[in-house]
């Protein structure tokens, strides 16, 4: 059965005082711009407003799975991770906190988010940034201390990752890990309570489902590429 993806475009132009609130907000002359998909023509809009207004505007381009120039998904920052050595600060256009809390504790840049629904500017505090950096690490220390691993693999497409699955179950197998593989349409914290054998779930599906819903399984869940980029930094020290 073939799948239509169809972007939900926000119609609504930027307003001139909004705009002008975003550029008053930000010193710094380069920044880094980045959108969730709902926002491209509007990020479009601003990047020729603040580069108007003397801003050097970067936007970088995904290589996994979002397509448009400065796009981000819950699973993918690598449009903005591209250019983070070029830009002093970035600037986020959207709604909710997720994407920047994620870009932040990957790269460590300030960044400011511009609410197009709200039309408010705001800095994503050091302390939100650690809060959930915090979270993260605590999840991941209790992660790697269990015995029983039951893999996580969505069948939605743009979501079914297989070979991660794979290559997670190889390297938890090679540390003694007993590990069995789930596949489900939709990932669900309830299914997981019919299997109290599991001492802990790895998410190889969408990024958010090992922060937003983690809380709502019984036992610890950490993201795929998390638990990898732990063992890289543990094997480095």
């Amino acid at each position: 059965m073939k799948t239509l993806f169809i972007p939900a475009k926000y119609t609504k132009p930027l307003g001139s005082e909004f705009m002008k609130a975003i550029a008053a907000e930000i010193r710094q002359k380069n920044i880094g711009l980045f959108t969730t998909i709902q926002f491209i023509g509007q990020m479009k809009q601003l990047k020729q407003f603040l580069e108007k207004n003397g801003k050097n505007i970067l936007v970088g381009h995904p290589d996994y799975k979002a397509v448009e120039p400065g796009q981000v998904l819950g699973c993918d920052v690598s449009a903005p991770k591209s250019i983070e050595d070029k830009c002093d600060i970035f600037l986020y256009l959207g709604s909710g906190k997720f994407h920047q809390l994620n870009l932040a504790v990957q790269t460590g840049k300030q960044i400011i988010q511009a609410n197009p629904l709200t039309e408010t500017v705001s800095a994503i505090s050091k302390a939100e940034v650690e809060h959930f950096k915090k979270m993260r690490d605590e999840t991941l220390k209790k992660a790697v201390s269990g015995k029983v691993y039951g893999i996580l693999i969505s069948a939605k497409p743009g979501q079914y990752n297989p070979l991660l699955a794979e290559k997670i179950k190889k390297r938890l197998e090679s540390k003694g890990k007993t590990v069995y593989m789930f596949i489900s349409d939709t990932i669900s914290p309830d299914e997981t309570y019919n299997f109290p054998q599991i001492d802990v779930w790895v998410n190889t599906a969408c990024y958010r489902i090992g922060l937003d819903d983690a809380e709502n399984y019984p036992k610890p869940l950490v993201n795929a590429s998390d638990l990898l980029e732990y063992w890289n930094k543990d094997s480095k020290q």
